[in-house]
Protein backbone atom coordinates (compact mmCIF):
# COMPACT_ATOMS: atom_id res chain seq x y z
CA UNK A 1 0.00 0.00 0.00
CA UNK A 2 0.82 4.01 -0.68
CA UNK A 3 -0.47 6.17 1.38
CA UNK A 4 -0.99 9.83 0.35
CA UNK A 5 -2.13 13.28 1.44
CA UNK A 6 -3.59 15.42 -0.24
CA UNK A 7 -4.51 19.06 -0.48
CA UNK A 8 -6.74 20.83 -2.88
CA UNK A 9 -8.48 24.09 -3.80
CA UNK A 10 -10.76 25.26 -6.15
CA UNK A 11 -10.23 28.36 -8.59
CA UNK A 12 -12.98 30.42 -9.67
CA UNK A 13 -13.63 33.57 -12.08
CA UNK A 14 -15.36 36.54 -11.22
CA UNK A 15 -18.74 35.54 -11.98
CA UNK A 16 -18.33 32.23 -9.51
CA UNK A 17 -17.71 29.53 -12.11
CA UNK A 18 -15.18 26.50 -11.15
CA UNK A 19 -12.01 26.76 -13.78
CA UNK A 20 -9.86 24.56 -12.09
CA UNK A 21 -8.90 22.18 -9.15
CA UNK A 22 -5.59 22.26 -8.03
CA UNK A 23 -4.25 19.55 -6.10
CA UNK A 24 -0.98 18.51 -4.02
CA UNK A 25 -0.40 15.48 -3.05
CA UNK A 26 2.49 13.53 -1.00
CA UNK A 27 3.79 10.30 -0.29
CA UNK A 28 2.48 9.64 3.60
CA UNK A 29 3.54 6.17 3.51
CA UNK A 30 6.37 6.07 5.92
CA UNK A 31 4.51 7.93 8.31
CA UNK A 32 1.84 5.50 8.76
CA UNK A 33 4.27 2.68 8.57
CA UNK A 34 6.40 4.49 11.76
CA UNK A 35 3.08 4.75 12.85
CA UNK A 36 1.68 1.10 12.60
CA UNK A 37 5.58 -0.07 14.24
CA UNK A 38 4.71 2.14 17.48
CA UNK A 39 1.55 0.50 17.46
CA UNK A 40 2.77 -2.91 17.52
CA UNK A 41 5.51 -2.44 20.30
CA UNK A 42 2.83 -0.93 22.45
CA UNK A 43 0.88 -4.15 22.17
CA UNK A 44 4.21 -6.48 22.61
CA UNK A 45 4.55 -4.89 25.93
CA UNK A 46 0.88 -4.94 26.90
CA UNK A 47 0.79 -9.00 25.79
CA UNK A 48 4.20 -8.89 28.17
CA UNK A 49 2.38 -7.16 30.94
CA UNK A 50 -0.54 -10.33 30.74
CA UNK A 51 1.45 -13.22 30.88
CA UNK A 52 0.14 -14.21 33.92
CA UNK A 53 -3.26 -14.34 33.29
CA UNK A 54 -2.60 -15.92 29.97
CA UNK A 55 -1.09 -18.43 31.64
CA UNK A 56 -3.73 -19.31 33.64
CA UNK A 57 -6.12 -18.94 30.78
CA UNK A 58 -4.36 -22.03 29.21
CA UNK A 59 -3.30 -23.99 32.46
CA UNK A 60 -7.15 -23.87 33.77
CA UNK A 61 -8.22 -26.02 30.50
CA UNK A 62 -5.05 -27.92 30.71
CA UNK A 63 -5.96 -29.05 34.43
CA UNK A 64 -9.52 -29.94 33.65
CA UNK A 65 -8.13 -32.36 31.16
CA UNK A 66 -5.87 -33.84 33.51
CA UNK A 67 -8.57 -34.50 36.13
CA UNK A 68 -10.98 -36.09 33.62
CA UNK A 69 -8.28 -38.72 31.65
CA UNK A 70 -7.27 -39.12 35.60
CA UNK A 71 -10.76 -39.96 36.38
CA UNK A 72 -11.06 -42.54 33.52
CA UNK A 73 -7.75 -43.91 33.75
CA UNK A 74 -9.10 -45.03 37.32
CA UNK A 75 -12.82 -46.55 35.59
CA UNK A 76 -10.59 -48.02 33.39
CA UNK A 77 -8.57 -49.70 35.89
CA UNK A 78 -11.68 -50.66 38.27
CA UNK A 79 -13.44 -52.17 35.06
CA UNK A 80 -16.13 -50.09 35.03
CA UNK A 81 -15.87 -47.22 32.23
CA UNK A 82 -19.20 -47.48 30.62
CA UNK A 83 -19.25 -45.88 27.12
CA UNK A 84 -21.83 -43.11 28.22
CA UNK A 85 -19.17 -42.27 30.36
CA UNK A 86 -15.97 -41.95 28.29
CA UNK A 87 -17.57 -40.41 25.81
CA UNK A 88 -18.94 -37.19 28.75
CA UNK A 89 -15.57 -37.01 29.73
CA UNK A 90 -13.70 -37.27 26.35
CA UNK A 91 -16.38 -34.60 25.05
CA UNK A 92 -15.12 -32.90 27.92
CA UNK A 93 -11.40 -32.69 26.98
CA UNK A 94 -12.64 -31.91 23.84
CA UNK A 95 -13.78 -28.83 24.61
CA UNK A 96 -11.14 -27.26 26.78
CA UNK A 97 -8.94 -28.07 23.85
CA UNK A 98 -11.23 -25.75 21.79
CA UNK A 99 -10.64 -23.03 24.69
CA UNK A 100 -7.30 -23.33 25.00
CA UNK A 101 -6.71 -23.38 21.56
CA UNK A 102 -9.50 -20.62 21.18
CA UNK A 103 -6.99 -18.17 24.02
CA UNK A 104 -3.72 -19.07 21.58
CA UNK A 105 -5.48 -17.75 18.75
CA UNK A 106 -7.20 -14.43 20.06
CA UNK A 107 -3.24 -13.98 21.41
CA UNK A 108 -1.89 -14.40 17.93
CA UNK A 109 -4.87 -12.01 16.45
CA UNK A 110 -3.49 -9.84 19.22
CA UNK A 111 0.44 -9.98 18.92
CA UNK A 112 0.09 -9.52 14.95
CA UNK A 113 1.22 -6.77 13.17
CA UNK A 114 -1.96 -4.71 12.19
CA UNK A 115 -2.90 -3.98 8.43
CA UNK A 116 -2.49 -0.38 7.67
CA UNK A 117 -6.11 -0.60 5.96
CA UNK A 118 -9.00 -1.20 8.34
CA UNK A 119 -11.12 -4.44 7.53
CA UNK A 120 -14.48 -5.41 8.89
CA UNK A 121 -14.24 -7.35 11.93
CA UNK A 122 -16.36 -9.53 14.03
CA UNK A 123 -17.23 -7.54 17.24
CA UNK A 124 -18.68 -10.89 18.72
CA UNK A 125 -14.94 -12.80 18.43
CA UNK A 126 -13.36 -9.60 19.83
CA UNK A 127 -15.46 -9.54 23.14
CA UNK A 128 -14.58 -13.12 23.64
CA UNK A 129 -10.79 -12.58 22.73
CA UNK A 130 -11.24 -9.13 24.80
CA UNK A 131 -12.35 -11.11 27.92
CA UNK A 132 -10.22 -14.13 27.56
CA UNK A 133 -7.24 -12.27 27.34
CA UNK A 134 -7.93 -9.68 30.38
CA UNK A 135 -10.15 -11.88 32.58
CA UNK A 136 -8.09 -12.74 35.34
CA UNK A 137 -6.52 -9.37 35.66
CA UNK A 138 -10.10 -8.36 35.96
CA UNK A 139 -11.00 -11.64 38.21
CA UNK A 140 -13.24 -10.59 40.93
CA UNK A 141 -14.53 -7.61 39.38
CA UNK A 142 -17.48 -7.51 36.53
CA UNK A 143 -18.23 -6.34 33.34
CA UNK A 144 -21.51 -3.68 31.81
CA UNK A 145 -22.70 -5.19 28.35
CA UNK A 146 -24.89 -2.46 25.88
CA UNK A 147 -26.74 -2.90 22.91
CA UNK A 148 -25.78 0.64 21.15
CA UNK A 149 -25.66 -1.49 17.99
CA UNK A 150 -28.99 -2.21 18.06
CA UNK A 151 -30.07 1.08 16.36
CA UNK A 152 -26.91 -0.03 13.40
CA UNK A 153 -28.77 -3.52 13.10
CA UNK A 154 -26.94 -5.61 14.86
CA UNK A 155 -28.29 -8.05 17.45
CA UNK A 156 -26.95 -8.01 21.32
CA UNK A 157 -24.13 -10.31 21.60
CA UNK A 158 -23.83 -9.97 17.81
CA UNK A 159 -26.16 -12.97 17.61
CA UNK A 160 -24.17 -15.11 20.15
CA UNK A 161 -26.95 -16.87 22.58
CA UNK A 162 -26.77 -14.76 25.56
CA UNK A 163 -26.60 -18.02 28.24
CA UNK A 164 -23.28 -18.70 26.06
CA UNK A 165 -22.03 -14.84 26.40
CA UNK A 166 -22.81 -14.94 30.03
CA UNK A 167 -20.82 -18.14 30.20
CA UNK A 168 -17.98 -16.31 28.58
CA UNK A 169 -18.17 -13.90 30.99
CA UNK A 170 -18.33 -15.79 34.30
CA UNK A 171 -15.42 -18.64 33.37
CA UNK A 172 -13.13 -15.53 33.75
CA UNK A 173 -14.11 -14.88 36.88
CA UNK A 174 -16.28 -12.07 36.20
CA UNK A 175 -19.36 -10.59 37.36
CA UNK A 176 -21.87 -9.48 34.66
CA UNK A 177 -22.77 -6.66 36.33
CA UNK A 178 -25.82 -5.21 34.31
CA UNK A 179 -27.19 -5.12 30.91
CA UNK A 180 -28.27 -2.05 28.61
CA UNK A 181 -30.55 -0.83 27.97
CA UNK A 182 -34.14 0.87 26.93
CA UNK A 183 -34.56 3.78 25.58
CA UNK A 184 -36.48 6.02 26.08
CA UNK A 185 -38.92 3.99 29.15
CA UNK A 186 -40.68 6.66 29.96
CA UNK A 187 -42.26 7.35 27.30
CA UNK A 188 -44.23 4.14 28.19
CA UNK A 189 -45.93 1.81 25.48
CA UNK A 190 -46.44 -1.39 24.23
CA UNK A 191 -43.60 -1.59 22.38
CA UNK A 192 -41.04 0.23 25.57
CA UNK A 193 -43.40 -2.66 27.48
CA UNK A 194 -41.85 -5.44 25.19
CA UNK A 195 -38.59 -4.28 24.85
CA UNK A 196 -38.59 -4.04 28.43
CA UNK A 197 -39.60 -7.98 28.33
CA UNK A 198 -36.79 -8.65 26.00
CA UNK A 199 -34.23 -7.27 27.98
CA UNK A 200 -35.33 -8.91 31.37
CA UNK A 201 -35.47 -12.21 29.23
CA UNK A 202 -31.71 -11.68 27.74
CA UNK A 203 -30.52 -10.55 31.15
CA UNK A 204 -31.59 -13.76 32.36
CA UNK A 205 -30.69 -16.06 30.03
CA UNK A 206 -27.16 -14.08 30.60
CA UNK A 207 -27.68 -14.01 34.29
CA UNK A 208 -26.74 -10.41 34.50
CA UNK A 209 -27.54 -9.01 37.54
CA UNK A 210 -29.66 -5.53 36.59
CA UNK A 211 -30.85 -4.11 33.42
CA UNK A 212 -30.57 0.10 32.48
CA UNK A 213 -33.59 2.33 32.04
CA UNK A 214 -32.87 5.37 29.82
CA UNK A 215 -35.07 8.38 30.22
CA UNK A 216 -35.97 10.19 26.80
CA UNK A 217 -33.35 12.88 26.16
CA UNK A 218 -34.43 14.68 22.96
CA UNK A 219 -36.03 17.89 24.52
CA UNK A 220 -39.76 16.66 24.79
CA UNK A 221 -41.42 15.28 27.80
CA UNK A 222 -39.58 17.67 30.47
CA UNK A 223 -42.33 19.75 31.17
CA UNK A 224 -43.25 20.68 34.94
CA UNK A 225 -46.05 17.75 35.81
CA UNK A 226 -45.66 15.57 32.79
CA UNK A 227 -42.26 14.62 33.41
CA UNK A 228 -43.50 13.24 36.32
CA UNK A 229 -46.46 11.55 35.52
CA UNK A 230 -44.20 9.92 32.38
CA UNK A 231 -42.12 8.84 35.33
CA UNK A 232 -44.86 7.40 37.23
CA UNK A 233 -46.32 5.78 34.88
CA UNK A 234 -42.86 4.07 33.18
CA UNK A 235 -41.65 2.68 37.17
CA UNK A 236 -45.29 1.44 37.58
CA UNK A 237 -45.52 -0.57 34.96
CA UNK A 238 -41.86 -2.26 34.64
CA UNK A 239 -41.90 -3.08 38.51
CA UNK A 240 -43.89 -6.27 38.69
CA UNK A 241 -42.34 -7.13 35.65
CA UNK A 242 -39.11 -6.47 37.92
CA UNK A 243 -40.85 -8.56 40.58
CA UNK A 244 -41.58 -11.51 38.40
CA UNK A 245 -38.25 -11.84 36.74
CA UNK A 246 -36.14 -11.82 40.06
CA UNK A 247 -34.56 -8.43 38.34
CA UNK A 248 -32.81 -5.16 39.56
CA UNK A 249 -33.31 -2.07 36.95
CA UNK A 250 -31.16 0.36 37.02
CA UNK A 251 -32.76 3.89 35.84
CA UNK A 252 -30.12 6.81 34.82
CA UNK A 253 -30.96 10.44 35.00
CA UNK A 254 -28.97 12.14 32.39
CA UNK A 255 -28.00 15.88 33.00
CA UNK A 256 -28.20 17.29 29.27
CA UNK A 257 -30.27 20.63 29.78
CA UNK A 258 -32.79 18.47 27.03
CA UNK A 259 -33.32 15.30 29.21
CA UNK A 260 -36.86 14.67 30.28
CA UNK A 261 -35.41 13.08 33.76
CA UNK A 262 -32.29 15.46 34.73
CA UNK A 263 -32.79 15.09 38.71
CA UNK A 264 -31.43 12.16 40.27
CA UNK A 265 -33.42 13.93 43.79
CA UNK A 266 -36.91 14.15 41.65
CA UNK A 267 -36.09 10.21 40.69
CA UNK A 268 -35.18 9.22 44.09
CA UNK A 269 -38.24 10.58 45.39
CA UNK A 270 -40.68 8.99 42.84
CA UNK A 271 -39.44 5.44 43.75
CA UNK A 272 -39.64 6.01 47.33
CA UNK A 273 -43.17 7.16 46.98
CA UNK A 274 -43.98 3.93 45.30
CA UNK A 275 -41.96 1.90 47.64
CA UNK A 276 -40.09 0.35 44.66
CA UNK A 277 -36.71 0.35 45.59
CA UNK A 278 -35.84 -3.05 46.15
CA UNK A 279 -36.63 -3.71 42.28
CA UNK A 280 -35.12 0.17 41.62
CA UNK A 281 -31.92 1.75 41.65
CA UNK A 282 -30.16 4.80 40.83
CA UNK A 283 -27.32 5.37 38.55
CA UNK A 284 -24.92 8.35 39.53
CA UNK A 285 -22.94 9.38 36.69
CA UNK A 286 -20.62 11.84 37.53
CA UNK A 287 -20.83 13.63 34.46
CA UNK A 288 -24.56 13.89 34.18
CA UNK A 289 -24.23 14.61 38.20
CA UNK A 290 -22.23 17.70 37.18
CA UNK A 291 -24.45 18.61 34.34
CA UNK A 292 -27.65 18.55 36.53
CA UNK A 293 -26.15 21.17 38.66
CA UNK A 294 -24.99 18.78 41.72
CA UNK A 295 -27.01 18.05 44.94
CA UNK A 296 -27.46 14.95 47.16
CA UNK A 297 -25.35 11.93 46.15
CA UNK A 298 -28.65 9.16 47.20
CA UNK A 299 -25.62 6.88 48.22
CA UNK A 300 -28.05 4.14 49.79
CA UNK A 301 -30.53 4.00 46.71
CA UNK A 302 -27.25 4.03 44.14
CA UNK A 303 -26.90 0.63 42.15
CA UNK A 304 -23.77 1.65 40.14
CA UNK A 305 -21.79 4.84 39.51
CA UNK A 306 -20.41 5.97 36.18
CA UNK A 307 -17.45 7.63 36.20
CA UNK A 308 -15.59 9.83 32.93
CA UNK A 309 -13.73 13.02 32.88
CA UNK A 310 -14.45 16.06 30.73
CA UNK A 311 -10.69 18.09 30.50
CA UNK A 312 -11.32 20.51 27.63
CA UNK A 313 -10.64 24.02 29.98
CA UNK A 314 -12.81 25.81 26.88
CA UNK A 315 -16.12 24.22 27.58
CA UNK A 316 -18.77 25.66 29.71
CA UNK A 317 -20.72 23.08 31.51
CA UNK A 318 -24.04 23.21 29.38
CA UNK A 319 -21.53 22.78 26.05
CA UNK A 320 -20.06 19.18 27.67
CA UNK A 321 -21.57 16.00 25.57
CA UNK A 322 -21.00 12.60 25.33
CA UNK A 323 -18.21 12.62 23.04
CA UNK A 324 -15.76 14.79 25.54
CA UNK A 325 -15.92 12.08 28.00
CA UNK A 326 -12.63 10.69 28.70
CA UNK A 327 -10.22 8.77 30.91
CA UNK A 328 -9.94 10.62 34.40
CA UNK A 329 -6.55 12.58 35.54
CA UNK A 330 -5.18 15.31 37.24
CA UNK A 331 -6.57 17.68 34.59
CA UNK A 332 -10.48 16.58 35.22
CA UNK A 333 -13.38 19.22 35.86
CA UNK A 334 -16.06 17.09 37.04
CA UNK A 335 -14.67 16.73 40.49
CA UNK A 336 -14.52 12.84 40.05
CA UNK A 337 -12.93 12.67 43.27
CA UNK A 338 -14.95 14.39 45.46
CA UNK A 339 -17.77 12.84 43.92
CA UNK A 340 -16.48 9.19 44.67
CA UNK A 341 -14.86 10.16 48.06
CA UNK A 342 -18.28 11.04 49.22
CA UNK A 343 -19.91 8.05 47.95
CA UNK A 344 -17.71 5.97 49.29
CA UNK A 345 -17.83 7.83 52.90
CA UNK A 346 -21.71 7.77 52.59
CA UNK A 347 -21.62 4.24 52.74
CA UNK A 348 -21.73 3.05 49.12
CA UNK A 349 -19.95 -0.31 48.52
CA UNK A 350 -21.24 -0.73 44.37
CA UNK A 351 -18.92 -1.10 41.62
CA UNK A 352 -17.06 1.87 39.63
CA UNK A 353 -17.78 1.64 35.56
CA UNK A 354 -15.86 3.73 33.29
CA UNK A 355 -18.22 5.40 30.37
CA UNK A 356 -15.48 6.89 28.00
CA UNK A 357 -17.57 8.12 24.49
CA UNK A 358 -14.74 10.18 23.71
CA UNK A 359 -13.44 9.13 19.95
CA UNK A 360 -10.23 9.96 21.35
CA UNK A 361 -10.26 7.30 24.23
CA UNK A 362 -11.74 4.92 22.35
CA UNK A 363 -8.80 5.06 19.60
CA UNK A 364 -5.94 4.88 22.32
CA UNK A 365 -3.40 2.54 21.15
CA UNK A 366 -2.28 0.48 24.31
CA UNK A 367 -5.32 1.27 26.43
CA UNK A 368 -4.68 -1.15 28.86
CA UNK A 369 -1.91 1.36 30.01
CA UNK A 370 -3.96 4.27 29.74
CA UNK A 371 -6.82 2.28 31.88
CA UNK A 372 -3.80 1.49 34.44
CA UNK A 373 -2.83 4.58 34.48
CA UNK A 374 -6.14 6.48 35.37
CA UNK A 375 -7.03 3.55 37.93
CA UNK A 376 -3.53 4.53 39.82
CA UNK A 377 -4.60 8.19 39.69
CA UNK A 378 -8.02 7.51 41.71
CA UNK A 379 -6.49 5.18 43.87
CA UNK A 380 -4.04 7.71 45.12
CA UNK A 381 -6.31 10.46 44.98
CA UNK A 382 -8.86 8.56 47.32
CA UNK A 383 -6.36 7.38 49.71
CA UNK A 384 -4.99 10.86 50.28
CA UNK A 385 -8.54 12.15 50.95
CA UNK A 386 -9.47 9.12 53.47
CA UNK A 387 -5.65 9.85 55.13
Amino acid sequence: YAWWVWSDRGIFDEQGNLLEVQAVGRDNTEVRRSQQQLTHSAKMATLGEMATGLAHEINQPLNVMRMAVVNVLKRLGNGDAQIDYLQDKLTRIDGQIQRAARVVDHLRVFGRRSEIEQQVFNPTQAMEGSVALLGEGFRGKGVELRNDMADLGRPLFDGLDPAQAGEMVRARGLRFLGLSQVYPFNSWDDTRQAEVAALIDTAKRAGAETISLIPRNDGTGGAEGERQANLRVALKACYPMLVAADMVALVEPLGFGRSSLRSKHELAEMIAALDMGARLRIVHDTFHHTLAGGGALYAAQTGIVHISAVVDPLLAIEQMEDEHRVLIDSRDRLGNIDQMAALLAAGYKGAFSYECFSPETQALADPLTALRQSFDFISAQLQAKAA
